[in-house]
C-alpha cells in the first residue's frame, strides 16, 4: 500500500510491504493471507499434511496451515468420492494428505461466487479490496435493473464492457466477500428500491440492513464508477431545462475524448480527495469533466459524493456560456506543441528507452482548471518496470514539465507571473481578471 503522493526523483514509499506485510505507520493485518479474490483459482484442499509455503525468510521457509471456515470438510470416503466425480479428479479421493480438519475450497473467485448465489443481481465490473486491522475483505457493488420500467427510454451506452438493455439500475446492494474463509454477506444499501425490497421480503435472512456493515468496512464504502457514468450519459442530454434548447439539443455534453498511442480513448469518470461539495472539507468523490457534443472546450464538472451525508450527492460545475475553458483535448494538443516537452520526450524515445504519457488528472484549484499528467519512463526491450521521470502541470495554455508536484506549480507559477507581466507592459494594462468563477447547479438526487 502507497499514498497516492509521491516524489518521483526519491524512493518508492511505502505504508505496507514485504511478506508478512511490514508496516513503519503502525499499520498491522492480522490474518492477511488471501484464499478468495479476483482471479482464476482452482480447488484447494486445505489444511493438509504438506501444509502451505508462507514466505522466506533468510535459509528457512515458513510453512502455514489454512484455519478458516471456507469451503466444505472433506473428513470422509464418501466426501472425498463425491467431489472427486463432480471436479473428475481422481486425486481428490486417493490423496493421503488429507486429515480430518481438512476442507475442499472452491468457487474462490469472488465473481462467480457472488453469481451464483444471487445470479438475479447485476455486478459492478470492479470489485476493490479493503484492508481492516483483522483482515483482507473485496466488496462488491451490484445492482437491481429491469427493462420494463414505464415510460422510459431503454439506456443505448456502454455498461461493464456490454451493452445492455435496461431503462432502471439502481445500485441497491454492497456485498462483503472475506479474502480468508469466502463468507459473503449483502447490505441493502438504497430501502428505496422497490425490487431490492421484494427480494428481501423472498430471502429474508439473505439481506442486511446496511447500518449492520462493521465501521471498519463502511468507511471504504464508494460510489460505483459504472452506475456515475450512466447517470451523467443521460443528464448530459437531460440538464437542458429550456424546451427550445432540448428540443434542438444546442446544449448537449459527452465525455471528452483524447488520443492515446494509435486509439482515441474517452474520459469517463475517475476518483479523487476534492472539495467540489463541500468546500470546507476535501472528501473521497467521484469526479468526471463534460464538453460539449462537437467542441473540445470544457464545458462542466460533475463530482458525487462517496463519504458519510454527501455519500450519492451529485453537483455539476456549469461553466458560462462563450467562457473558453480548454478541455482534454486541447491540453493533450498544447503539450504536444511545447518544443521543450516534446524535445525530451522524443530524447527518452532515442536512448533504448520508451516514454510514455500517463492517466490525464484535472482538478480545480481555487476556481482554475489545472491539468497534471504523469510521464513515465521503460526500457524499450527486456524487462519494463515503468518508472515516473515527470509530471506535467498545466494552466489554459501554459505547460511545464518537471521531476515533481512542487517544481511543476512552482514553474507555472512563475510562467504565469512573466505572462502577465509581459502582457501588462506592453499593452499598459493591468494584469488579468481572475477566471470566471465555476458556478455549481442545483444538486441532483441519485
Amino acid at each position: 500500500m502507497t499514498p497516492a503522493a509521491q516524489n518521483a526523483a526519491g524512493p518508492i514509499q511505502w505504508f505496507i510491504q514485504g511478506i508478512p506485510p511490514e508496516s513503519d505507520y503502525g499499520l498491522k493485518i492480522e490474518e492477511p493471507a488471501i484464499y478468495y479474490g479476483k482471479g482464476r483459482y482452482k480447488p484447494v484442499i486445505a489444511p493438509n499434511e504438506s501444509h502451505e509455503i508462507d514466505y522466506s525468510t533468510g535459509d528457512t521457509v515458513k510453512l502455514t496451515d489454512y484455519k478458516g471456515d471456507g469451503g466444505v470438510s472433506i473428513s470422509n470416503l464418501f466426501r472425498k468420492l463425491i467431489f472427486a466425480l463432480y471436479f473428475n479428479e481422481d486425486n481428490i479421493f486417493f490423496t493421503a494428505q488429507t486429515s480430518n480438519d481438512s476442507r475442499i475450497l472452491f468457487r474462490r473467485n469472488i465473481t462467480e461466487r457472488i453469481s451464483t448465489l444471487t445470479p438475479f443481481l447485476l455486478l459492478d465490473p470492479n470489485p476493490y479490496s479493503v484492508v481492516t486491522p483483522e483482515r483482507i475483505y473485496w466488496i462488491q457493488d451490484a445492482y437491481t435493473h429491469s427493462s420494463w420500467y414505464p415510460y422510459s427510454r431503454p439506456y443505448d451506452g456502454q455498461f461493464d464492457d456490454y451493452n445492455r438493455n435496461f431503462n432502471y439500475i439502481r445500485n441497491s446492494v454492497k456485498i462483503v466477500v472475506d479474502a480468508y474463509d469466502g463468507s459473503v454477506n449483502y447490505y441493502v444499501a438504497d430501502r428505496n428500491d422497490p425490487i431490492i425490497q421484494a427480494y428481501a421480503r423472498i430471502y429474508p435472512d439473505l439481506f442486511k440492513e446496511f447500518e449492520q456493515m462493521p465501521d471498519d468496512l463502511k468507511h471504504h464504502v464508494r460510489y460505483p464508477k459504472s452506475v456515475f457514468d450512466v447517470q451523467m450519459d443521460i443528464y448530459a442530454r437531460y440538464h437542458q431545462k429550456d424546451p427550445e434548447t432540448f428540443y434542438k439539443q444546442e446544449d448537449m455534453w459527452v465525455f471528452p475524448e483524447v488520443p492515446w498511442r494509435n486509439d482515441i480513448r474517452k474520459i469517463t469518470s475517475y476518483y479523487l480527495t476534492l472539495n467540489l461539495i463541500d468546500p470546507d472539507r476535501f472528501e473521497f468523490s467521484l469526479f468526471v469533466p463534460m464538453n460539449p457534443k462537437g467542441k473540445h472546450n470544457m464545458r462542466a464538472l460533475a463530482v458525487v459524493g462517496c463519504d458519510g451525508d454527501n455519500y450519492g450527492r451529485i453537483v455539476t460545475y456549469d461553466f458560462p456560456k462563450g467562457t473558453l475553458v480548454y478541455g482534454p483535448p486541447q491540453f493533450d494538443a498544447i503539450v504536444k506543441q511545447d518544443p521543450t516537452i516534446t524535445q525530451q520526450l522524443t530524447l527518452w524515445n532515442q536512448e533504448g528507452s520508451r516514454a510514455d504519457r500517463g492517466r490525464m488528472v484535472i482538478i480545480p484549484i481555487d476556481g482554475v482548471i489545472t491539468y497534471i499528467q504523469g510521464v513515465f519512463l521503460e526500457a524499450a526491450m527486456g524487462a519494463k518496470i515503468p518508472e515516473l521521470a515527470r509530471l506535467i502541470v498545466s494552466q489554459g495554455e501554459l505547460v511545464v514539465m518537471e521531476p515533481s508536484l512542487e517544481e511543476g506549480f512552482k514553474a507555472l507559477n512563475e510562467r504565469i507571473r512573466a505572462e502577465m507581466g509581459q502582457s501588462a507592459q506592453e499593452q499598459k494594462l493591468l494584469p488579468p481578471a481572475e477566471p470566471p468563477e465555476m458556478v455549481p447547479e442545483e444538486s441532483l438526487e441519485r
